[in-house]
């Protein structure tokens, strides 16, 4: 049986590694885009990494969001969003996807 420090030693562990399959809902992909036509990648990559480890709390908020999302947005863009934000490497990936984007505008 796993002891206490086993316990607290996992309980702030950050993934940085990206998910396997479909990594981005299709909200966060359109984000990313967003991002790198209006040339804002730098700042968006320095907030991103800034709120990494507040992610599963925003993911809470969203799941607390959903009955008043219809009102404002689609609650199903917002239920994904909540769902990825729930794993802590959606984080890592939105970042990856954005690199890899401003390097495909590169000339």
């Amino acid at each position: 049986m796993p002891s206490f420090m086993d316990h607290l030693r996992h309980a702030f562990a950050v993934d940085t590694e990206p998910r396997d399959g479909p990594v981005l809902p299709d909200l966060l992909e359109r984000l990313a885009r967003r991002v790198v036509e209006r040339r804002m990648e730098a700042p968006a990559i320095a907030f991103l990494e800034m709120v990494r480890p507040l992610n599963l709390i925003g993911s809470q908020v969203a799941w607390a969001a959903v009955p008043f999302a219809g009102l404002l947005a689609d609650d199903r863009d917002v239920r994904d969003i909540a769902a990825a934000l729930e794993d802590r490497r959606t984080l890592c990936a939105l970042v990856q996807r954005i690199e890899t984007l401003s390097a495909e505008q590169r000339p």
